[in-house]
């Protein structure tokens, strides 16, 4: 997300698994190979969040690539780079379950990867809530040749906690005009709007209290706590590798700036 507010609303944030950030070793992360498969699971083990947000890249379950390529091609491609990220995304939210924390996996609504067994499975499960809403609702935006206009693109959500799922079950209003992405716009609209990612802030405050794990004075216990043991993953990093770990905002620091 663009805006880190968890502070203001008693949570800290946590690691980042994602397509622009380092991991530990300065590598960027792709969770379609095993060895960061593995770091994943040492780091959910070890951290224990309260929740775990997912959103693994969509581009190969779009319908739109029947449009170039056989059928044959689109499954080969899933199976290689689009099915196995999907899947860890799904071993980390039984994980969480396991845990007695929560997950939120996002994907479009019109992806193919929610007729994938593992995804059904969970869905499946009674813990797991689906939803569905446009991000038109929180007021994703883009341009076209009439202007700003409102982005739809209908979204499909999985979680476990009962107030997110409540607050992102949205129905557009009807009352703007909507425009098409193409191009440059459509990879834009993979970042989430300001509103959503502030509504998810305070829907999983009402659930860490109506789990009866929140109150004033441990708000800040919500996520990841800094420890001083000596084994610590990112006390590692900075002796091995010269990393530095932020642990206000769960980031990796610029060495040159430390």
């Amino acid at each position: 997300s663009r805006c880190d507010k968890t502070h203001s609303y008693g949570l800290r944030p946590g690691f980042c698994i994602d397509l622009t950030t380092p991991n530990a070793v300065g590598e960027y992360w792709d969770l379609n190979r095993p060895d960061q498969q593995d770091q994943l699971r040492r780091l959910q083990e070890r951290e224990r969040p309260s929740l775990v947000i997912g959103s693994p890249p969509c581009t190969d379950f779009l319908r739109l690539l029947h449009l170039r390529l056989s059928r044959k091609d689109i499954e080969k491609r899933q199976e290689e780079h689009g099915k196995p990220y999907v899947r860890t995304c799904v071993e980390t939210y039984w994980k969480q379950l396991d845990m007695g924390n929560h997950f939120l996996h996002e994907h479009p609504s019109p992806s193919e990867s929610w007729s994938m067994p593992e995804v059904q499975e969970l869905e499946a499960d009674p813990r797991v809530f689906k939803v569905k809403g446009p991000m038109c609702r929180w007021e994703m935006r883009s341009n076209d040749a009439a202007g700003v206009g409102y982005v739809r693109k209908q979204t499909t959500w999985l979680t476990s906690s009962k107030e997110l799922a409540e607050t992102l079950a949205r129905k557009c209003s009807g009352d703007h005009r909507h425009v098409h992405l193409i191009g440059e716009s459509r990879a834009a609209a993979a970042e989430y709007p300001v509103k959503v990612v502030l509504a998810i802030l305070r829907a999983f405050r009402r659930q860490l209290k109506r789990d009866g794990r929140w109150n004033e004075m441990n708000a800040f216990d919500a996520g990841p706590v800094p420890e001083e043991d000596e084994n610590h993953w990112w006390t590692q990093m900075e002796q091995e590798h010269g990393m530095y770990w932020d642990d206000v905002n769960g980031d990796w620091l610029d060495p040159r700036e430390v």
